[in-house]
């Protein structure tokens, strides 16, 4: 099945209703979200993920994988992953 991507746009001082937005339109979905340095980690933390410390705006090899759980007291499991060359 193919579909065409979806586009949602929050400012970045306020996450909350992006996040809610994905996690109840994309429920037991795969979904990509692509953000900045300054909101990657509020994301992560509004879907229900912990709090990461602040990404510097020239790190380029940050992928974080996290899996939003449908049962169960734990919300999300967070994989933190590099991908290619670390950054300088």
């Amino acid at each position: 099945m193919s579909s065409s991507p979806i586009q949602y746009a929050s400012p970045a001082n306020d996450v909350d209703p992006l996040v809610a937005s994905i996690l109840a339109d994309q429920r037991g979905q795969k979904v990509l979200v692509v953000g900045h340095s300054n909101t990657v980690p509020d994301i992560i933390e509004a879907a229900g993920g912990p709090s990461l410390p602040d990404i510097d705006g020239r790190e380029f090899d940050n992928l974080f994988v996290f899996t939003v759980c449908r049962y169960g007291r734990k919300r999300v499991t967070l994989l933190s992953l590099q991908y290619g060359a670390a950054s300088p």
